[in-house]
């Protein structure tokens, strides 16, 4: 019994041959050709907020991660995490982030953001192993911190030409 894992082969169209030479006691013999195709694996991209809602300067940062795929033919775990280019943005232009993975995660942070909502995608390209995918939307809430105001009367009844003092 042979075992190869196909992960660890290019993605591409290979024809697989299997001979036995043979014994003293067995003959050889070969196996009819067989066509084997590695294809790229699916991958699965999150997309996560430091905080929902934050406010204005609360420090917003995304991490966006690029899900592993098992192998599931043979029941072992790739050990291989997606590399390449995370984009995020939003319609409005707002936010435009891009970062490349390591160990399949990236923090994309933007400089800074005025108060609103922000619909963000976080898009994967690929790479020679994986898809690219999609995140699912992300609705960011950003919001100015809240003030109040009071006003009080030193007096509430005043004459003519009297000074009024308000605090």
């Amino acid at each position: 019994v042979a075992v190869a894992i196909a992960g660890q082969l290019p993605v591409g169209v290979y024809t697989v041959l299997a001979t036995y030479g043979g014994n003293d006691q067995f003959a050889g013999s070969a196996a009819s050709a067989t066509t084997l195709v590695v294809n790229k694996q699916a991958s699965a991209t999150t997309l996560t907020s430091t905080r929902n809602p934050i406010f204005v300067d609360g420090g917003l940062s995304f991490r966006v991660e690029v899900g592993r795929q098992r192998v599931a033919d043979i029941g072992i775990q790739d050990a291989a995490y997606p590399t390449g280019t995370i984009t995020l943005t939003d319609p409005t232009g707002a936010i435009s982030l891009t970062g490349e993975l390591d160990q399949g995660a990236v923090d994309l942070t933007p400089l800074t953001v005025v108060e609103g909502t922000y619909n963000v995608v976080a898009a994967y390209g690929g790479d020679s192993r994986f898809e690219p995918s999609v995140s699912t939307l992300l609705v960011q809430v950003v919001k100015r911190h809240q003030t109040a105001a009071t006003l009080s009367l030193a007096s509430l009844l005043a004459l003519v030409g009297d000074p009024v003092v308000f605090t």
